[in-house]
């Protein structure tokens, strides 16, 4: 008894959950083909896009976005300079710590091996 409710219940949701699906899938074709529609028309405007339910907007300048402020090669420049900066600071200390045991050394023995 319990295992049909179950199987009842299981099928139900299968159901509805195939319905939604079904529904969902004639929004988009409906949403698809109108757009399709203003596509060749030509009509294509943010009043139109809002009455199919999408929110995106299309700006007046496709650039818009794209132009800042720094070109794509200024900002490579930027991350090399960072970068050979911080190489730069990293070989610093490493010279520093090897003067430094150096200095520590004891022998001349000591030193030559660390040179």
């Amino acid at each position: 008894m319990k295992t049909t409710h179950v199987k009842q219940e299981r099928e139900k949701l299968l159901e509805t959950r195939f319905h939604v699906r079904r529904e969902a899938d004639r929004q988009k074709q409906h949403i698809m083909e109108t757009f399709e529609q203003l596509k060749k028309k030509g009509k294509i405007d943010n009043a139109s896009l809002k009455k199919l339910g999408l929110a995106s907007e299309i700006k007046e300048d496709p650039h818009a976005e794209e132009t800042s402020p720094l070109s794509d090669i200024d900002i490579v420049k930027g991350r090399q300079h960072r970068e050979m900066k911080l190489l730069v600071e990293v070989g610093q200390q490493g010279q520093q710590e090897r003067d430094a045991k150096i200095a520590a050394a004891e022998t001349d023995d000591e030193k030559a091996q660390l040179i």
